[in-house]
């Protein structure tokens, strides 16, 4: 297999930011995909970026779900499959929870944006004085 060859086999990147997204590799998965749906050509990229958005990982945490199905590898690396089969398989495949908690952890969410409060009405400035206040009338002098 060639560099080439490589590079093709690689998925285009979303175009969601780096903080919206968790980036894991085809080696974290490998070992975990069953044997049958594998294709025979070795070896494998195992650099073959796969990647997750951060919101869908955060909800599989939270539902206590440890595999995703075949299908979603598929999307994302079709040539490591011997066929199309795992493209419309529910198959569970483990996810590498350590590194995915651990990618979480390190990444920062981007914030979401807070409305922001209206402007405070300025304080009028005293007007400036324009004419004296009469001085108080004094006692007739003898």
């Amino acid at each position: 297999m060639t560099l080439d060859s490589l590079e093709e086999l690689r998925p285009t990147e979303p175009s969601a930011s780096a903080a919206d997204t968790l980036s894991l590799e085809l080696g974290d998965f490998l070992h975990r995909i069953p044997r049958g749906f594998l294709s025979e050509e070795a070896p494998h990229d195992t650099t073959i970026p796969l990647v997750f958005g951060r919101d869908d990982m955060e909800a599989r945490i939270n539902r206590g779900e440890t595999t995703i199905p075949i299908s979603i590898l598929y999307k994302q690396a079709p040539s490591i499959f011997k066929d199309a089969s795992a493209a419309e398989s529910s198959t569970p495949v483990r996810l590498p929870w350590q590194k995915v908690v651990r990618l979480l952890s390190q990444t920062i969410p981007k914030p979401k944006p807070q409305p922001q409060p209206a402007a405070p009405e300025p304080i009028p400035s005293p007007a400036p004085e324009t004419e004296r206040l009469p001085e108080a009338i004094s006692a007739p002098t003898p």
